[in-house]
């Protein structure tokens, strides 16, 4: 692993370990690097901002979300829901970005990975453009209040309430 990519890492473990225990808008860039362990200079030859940190991270637990989804070979909707329900019902991060408001971080990731999900499933040409962000909107938003409130609600069952929308369940 290269050095950046280390230093990428600490950083985003750090601000995700005080996220855990200080409001987001109360943790300081020195708060982060005094916890990873690196420089000022460090954190800002990788980042911009803290906010890019979370959405560095999101953007990696996109892509393995999508690892797992494509390593299971299946490529029918309702299984992909289900799994994006599930993977993200097991993210402990994702409650900090719902208590701290910062789901408006992760919806560019989603959208561009839901572009991916649909071609994966064969359905890309299927939905119109503002049908796509429509979906975006709704599946970001039902995902977070899932994890945000606690919902004991099934991946499974959450993801036949979505395609009872799209029309495309029972």
């Amino acid at each position: 692993m290269k050095q950046s990519d280390r230093s990428k890492q600490w950083l985003t473990d750090a601000l995700l370990q005080l996220m855990a225990t200080k409001p987001f808008l109360s943790i300081t860039i020195k708060d982060i690097t005094d916890k990873a362990g690196v420089s000022r200079l460090t954190f800002y030859r990788n980042f911009e901002s803290k906010e890019a940190i979370l959405q560095h991270h999101y953007e990696n637990r996109f892509r393995e979300y999508l690892a797992t989804l494509n390593h299971t070979g299946h490529t029918d909707l309702e299984y992909a829901l289900t799994m994006c329900y599930t993977f993200w019902k097991n993210d402990t991060e994702m409650k900090f970005v719902v208590q701290n408001n910062l789901t408006h971080l992760i919806l560019e990731p989603f959208d561009q990975y839901l572009q991916t999900v649909l071609m994966h499933t064969n359905l890309e040409n299927q939905f119109s453009c503002f049908q796509k962000r429509f979906i975006v909107g709704g599946l970001s938003c039902t995902m977070m209040d899932c994890v945000g409130n606690n919902q004991d609600v099934s991946p499974a069952d959450m993801a036949g309430e979505i395609l009872k929308i799209l029309d495309l369940g029972e």
